[in-house]
């Protein structure tokens, strides 16, 4: 199995088993650095809002100190390499979610995951 294979490999596991996912930095993740540097921007900025947190596009794109940059920022998230560390469904329009590489039911359910916790299932 190739290196590259194998550290992700280890960085999942130790995010998803961690209490605190978020801690996991994004630098540690390999094959992240094939972004540009905007992309790396974003993605980082975008690793740091918390769980059960959202920010706007227009929020990251300021945060990034480029305030116009607001649809680079929506750009940038679809090509986010690891959805699962990087949180781009924390990322919303300020008049709606947005989008979402996967599909928006999926961005719905996630942040209503990280919101609410897991739904009871209904007998």
């Amino acid at each position: 199995m190739p290196v590259e294979v194998v550290a992700l490999q280890s960085c999942l596991l130790r995010y998803l088993s961690s209490p605190q996912p978020s801690e996991l930095s994004i630098e540690s993740l390999p094959l992240v650095k094939q972004g540009t540097e905007f992309q790396l921007s974003v993605w980082k900025e975008i690793a740091e809002i918390e769980h059960g947190s959202t920010l706007s596009y227009a929020a990251i794109a300021k945060r990034i100190g480029n305030p116009k940059a607001t649809r680079a920022v929506g750009s940038a998230c679809g090509k986010n390499p690891f959805p699962l560390i990087i949180p781009c469904h924390r990322v919303i329009g300020s008049a709606s979610l947005g989008g979402f590489t996967g599909d928006i039911a999926i961005k719905k359910r996630l942040l209503d995951l990280e919101k609410n916790g897991p739904a009871q299932e209904l007998s």
